[in-house]
């Protein structure tokens, strides 16, 4: 706990995130394990395009999130769902519907005494779960919760962010002590930058739910604490002297006081957060929560000894800039111009939403399944679609018209008819969108050329 109250004395962009977790390693099969934040799955795409983007290579991350779902609920389908996926790693996301946000509203006996309940209730199936992964040789990492955004303007005061999910990630903290387990911090984080910037709804209109920026965020607290940063790359070319290079490889490379000229090969592909899905910039105002360019995306290249002037600087054939030789020396920042490598990261962040489409639907079949899993309904064969079908529809007519859920699970039920015949080719669609992530985050090599202009 000392190391808690040491991180709240400095800003969130400045703090050493190091969790003591290792990186993302080569081949590696991560699964996050949680509720419906983790369904939604839009931060684990982003942040399988970081850990692609760093050139890390055959790294799966796997998507077990199911709307609605709390520690205990994960508890009930952690074999098939987690362990039979056989992954190295689990990070275990749970806590906003564990904490009953309603008992926060106020300080009533009965919602004093249900707070009690449901937080011991988190904590045993959490300390169950890890022993689970333990026992399986599956190493578990526990995460503190997103936050609650009861800071908006015109939002709800319901007050389940502090103290309620302050309780749950407390309790996460302890139990990364006791249990030995690494930790990820999202919790702390998330609420200064929703206190900072509550004009940002950075979690939804509905207060729970990220946007897409604050589903990057989460990518990159996580990215962050993994040491998975940057910069893209460091080079430095004098015009007489020792190249030094970090994360890109120089070759062919001539001097003279008016021109250089060299084959760049980076290691990393820089990340553009420009582009637009659906015509909406998704990551506008991104930066001003999270320094996201100067801690994971730089990709700076100096070249020194040049005589004074004018200069411009191609990528193979097309003009980049022009800079001075001042510049130069100071370092121009290749990741802001138009590289060919610029075209791929557009490429790789469309990639990225991809995979994210195609992970989605396979959770939505294991959600159904789920809800007619207590026997009421039948125990029909998961791969008997019809039959799983006429047990949803059974499962609705419980659920009374004015349910304030209904339009949402009928959606979800709707979707399942249609989709569940199709599992096998989701399934494939899933590898596919995968192997081209990782393949359009892979960066290219280029010529550079840097010449006075005349």
């Amino acid at each position: 706990m000392k190391k808690w109250y040491l991180l709240l004395l400095f800003p969130v962009f400045a703090l050493t995130l190091s969790a003591g977790s290792y990186a993302v390693k080569p081949g590696e099969k991560v699964l996050f394990f949680g509720d419906s934040i983790t369904h939604g799955g839009r931060y684990i795409a982003f942040l399988q395009l970081l850990v692609n983007s760093q050139g890390i290579t055959g790294a799966d991350l796997m998507n077990a999130g199911i709307s609605g779902d709390s520690a205990t609920g994960g508890l009930r389908r952690i074999g098939y769902d987690v362990i039979d996926r056989k992954p190295d790693r689990v990070f275990i996301l749970f806590g906003m519907n564990d904490v009953g946000r309603s008992f926060y509203k106020n300080d009533t006996p009965a919602n004093l005494k249900n707070r009690k309940i449901r937080l011991q209730m988190f904590t045993d199936s959490q300390k169950k779960i890890i022993k689970l992964l333990k026992e399986n040789k599956i190493t578990p990492v526990l995460m503190t919760p997103t936050a609650y955004d009861q800071y908006q303007k015109d939002g709800k005061s319901d007050r389940c962010n502090e103290p309620g999910l302050t309780d749950i990630a407390d309790i996460t903290r302890k139990l990364a002590k006791e249990e030995n387990v690494d930790l990820i911090e999202l919790h702390p984080y998330m609420t200064d930058m929703l206190k900072k910037h509550p004009d940002l709804q950075l979690c939804g209109k509905d207060l729970v739910h990220p946007i897409h920026a604050g589903h990057m965020v989460m990518a990159l607290l996580i990215a962050d604490q993994l040491g998975i940063t940057g910069p893209v790359a460091d080079v430095t070319i004098p015009v007489s002297g020792k190249v030094q290079s970090r994360f890109a490889a120089i070759s062919g490379l001539q001097t003279a006081p008016d021109r250089v000229q060299f084959r760049y090969e980076p290691e990393r592909l820089a990340v553009d957060l420009s582009i637009k899905i659906y015509h909406v910039e998704i990551f506008k105002n991104l930066e001003t929560i999270y320094p996201f360019h100067e801690k994971m995306n730089r990709e700076t290249l100096r070249v020194t000894g040049l005589e004074a002037g004018q200069y411009h600087v191609k990528a193979d054939s097309s003009l980049l800039g022009t800079f001075d030789a001042a510049e130069l020396a100071g370092g121009i920042d290749l990741a802001k111009l138009k590289t060919p490598n610029q075209a791929r990261s557009i490429q790789a962040m469309q990639s990225a939403w991809a995979f994210y489409n195609a992970s989605s639907k396979p959770r939505g079949l294991v959600q159904c399944r789920l809800l007619i899993a207590s026997g009421k309904y039948g125990t029909p064969d998961p791969k008997d679609h019809q039959a799983v079908g006429d047990a949803l529809d059974k499962w609705l007519v419980d659920h009374k018209p004015d349910w304030p859920y209904r339009k949402y699970y009928t959606t979800v039920v709707n979707n399942y008819k249609k989709n569940a015949p199709q599992e096998a080719a989701m399934e494939a669609d899933l590898i596919r969108a995968g192997k081209k992530l990782q393949e359009d985050a892979r960066p290219g090599s280029y010529t550079v050329t840097i010449e006075k202009a005349r």
